[in-house]
């Protein structure tokens, strides 16, 4: 093989070109990787992606929290063997957990040296399983606070008649939504609750005091279901 095929693949998303260009410079001052290309994280990216499938997606992220989600599941569709890392904003622990939950590998502050970067592209390439979160010690001391979770008023409405054991497709014809809207609002419920099922989602959220106790559903579910 020559040489300038050796290496780590690396794939750029950004929506700005200045920051597109600073991360290539960087890439290309390491002799064991190789940016194999660079988009926007519009509708192009997936196209993009198949095309290369490379070892490595560098992702910078500045939008909500179901921005990042959305892009790393269609990265994920596109190029399932890819590594994903994220740079992004001081933001609370709960959320960069809920990012490593749809697959992530690394989650690194957008001001981060170009030296943690590139170490960090290294890791999660050498190895699948780990995972590189790269935060202020303040983060994880507002995690350690128990900073309660927030549902959106939609995610509320579902979660409420999914603990009235309300099936996916009920809660979309109730709401006049597709069954893939409500899959997608359970996703970021279950990130934003660190839930791995509907259950636990639903307890979660009544000890939070998001969700009233059972027994006060019961007239929700009446006007639900009429």
């Amino acid at each position: 093989m020559e040489d300038h095929l050796k290496g780590i693949t690396v794939f750029l998303l950004s929506d700005f070109t200045l920051l597109l260009d600073g991360l290539c410079k960087i890439i290309a001052l390491e002799t064991d990787m190789r940016v194999v290309g660079s988009t926007g994280c519009g509708e192009e990216m997936e196209a993009a992606l198949v095309a290369v499938r490379p070892d490595v997606a560098v992702v910078h992220h500045l939008g909500g929290d179901g921005d990042v989600t959305g892009a790393v599941e269609r990265i994920r569709e596109a190029a399932p063997a890819t590594r994903i890392v994220v740079l992004g904003a001081d933001v609370p622990m709960v959320r960069v957990l809920g990012m490593v939950r749809t697959g992530i590998s690394a989650y690194l502050l957008q001001g981060t040296s170009r030296q943690e970067l590139t170490s960090a592209i290294r890791s999660v390439t050498a190895d699948g399983n780990r995972v590189t979160v790269s935060l202020p010690r303040e983060a994880l001391q507002r995690f350690d606070q128990r900073e309660p979770a927030r549902l959106t008023g939609r995610e509320t409405q579902i979660l409420v008649m999914v603990a009235m054991a309300m099936t996916n497709g009920q809660i979309a014809s109730s709401l006049a939504l597709s069954e893939a809207s409500v899959k997608r609002h359970l996703r970021n419920i279950f990130r934003r609750l660190g839930a791995v099922s509907r259950i636990d989602a639903v307890n979660k959220a009544r000890r939070a005091d998001i969700l009233f106790p059972a027994e006060a559903l019961e007239p929700v579910r009446l006007r639900a279901l009429t």
